[in-house]
């Protein structure tokens, strides 16, 4: 069983379970505004929440961060408190995501502690780590979190990294280090459009393949491996997380499709423009991160069949049939990976 599947094994798993039925129904009020109670109004809570892009932790954030938020915020003048019963739940949620990342690094806990605290694509927020007990997990079914672990030790990124010449020393770098290569990395890819690449990857690339490659080289690309694996995590956790807060896997096919442009290609990923009727999704929720499929007979006669990862989606027009949005939306490979394997 591949990393994805073994996932969308999870998934399924999890949505039928009272957590994700209980969860799902206290992230919908936390992001629902209330006509004429402004004082119980929590959907300011839901939208600050978003925006810091830790899925069930960044609701945990907010209620600890409540009074600083609103000195430096005008415009929020209340951010009512969770319970301790809402507390409880959504850490319970948390160390489902938690339980998941720590199995797919466990080989590393004792190996290599500081990549195992640095591939954790929480490991950059503070205090993810804490106050998480596996105990409150007692009845879940282990089998689906292991079979993810296994699947993602079998990954071609992964098995790239540890059987590399360079392991040894990438076992010894701090965890300060390894943070600093994976955040570089992650600023050469994403500083620009999701179809371009920067010059530095270019010339990376380039080198990689006319000459031997320098010390800076190498450095570069096992950096790019660690981002890449963080970024499989995160996808990971993104499908948990839409599964845990009652979401469905979103399809666009012919029946919602108004146009695509590409597919692109480059020299770290593939992917498409798309335009498309609005789909009913939890628009209280970020699609940015969602795991898409494409799945479409296009005009030219070539048949799309991908899975993919919104990357971006913004508002396009009105028409007679609805809203209709933008997405961009870079492929992913069955590990959950949305860049080549290697620069």
């Amino acid at each position: 069983m591949n990393f994805r599947d073994a996932n969308f094994a999870l998934c399924k798993y999890i949505k039928s379970t009272e957590l994700s039925k209980n969860t799902a129904a206290l992230i919908r009020q936390l992001h629902t505004s209330k006509d004429n109670q402004e004082i119980e109004n929590r959907s300011s809570f839901g939208s600050l929440a978003s925006s810091i892009n830790a899925h069930f932790f960044s609701y945990i954030i907010v209620d600890a961060d409540r009074d600083s938020i609103i000195k430096s915020n005008p415009f929020i003048t209340k951010i009512p408190h969770l319970t301790k019963n809402e507390t409880a739940l959504l850490k319970q949620s948390h160390s489902i995501l938690t339980k998941l990342i720590n199995l797919c690094l466990s080989d590393f806990k004792v190996e290599a502690p500081s990549l195992y605290c640095a591939l954790n694509p929480y490991s950059d927020i503070r205090g993810h780590d804490e106050n998480i007990d596996d105990n409150v997990l007692v009845g879940f079914e282990d089998a689906f979190f292991y079979d993810c672990a296994k699947a993602f030790k079998e990954t071609p990124s992964y098995k790239l990294l540890t059987t590399s010449h360079t392991w040894s020393a990438i076992k010894g770098l701090s965890f300060n280090e390894l943070m600093q290569f994976i955040m570089v990395m992650r600023k050469e890819v994403y500083s620009y459009d999701f179809d371009e690449v920067s010059p530095e990857l270019t010339k990376l690339k380039i080198n990689r393949l006319t000459a031997t490659p320098s010390q800076v080289d190498i450095i570069a690309n096992q950096a790019y491996i660690m981002f890449s694996l963080r970024e499989m995590l995160f996808s990971s956790c993104q499908l948990v997380f839409r599964a845990i807060t009652g979401g469905e896997l979103i399809i666009l096919n012919n029946d919602n499709i108004v146009s695509i442009d590409g597919p692109f290609s480059n020299l770290i990923s593939k992917g498409v423009s798309v335009t498309s009727i609005d789909l009913p999704l939890m628009h209280y929720l970020k699609v940015t991160g969602d795991i898409v499929l494409l799945n479409c007979q296009r005009s030219d006669y070539h048949k799309l069949n991908e899975f993919g990862r919104i990357e971006g989606a913004s508002f396009n027009r009105t028409s007679e049939e609805g809203e209709i949005m933008h997405y961009s939306i870079r492929f992913i490979d069955e590990s959950l990976n949305p860049f080549q394997l290697r620069v």
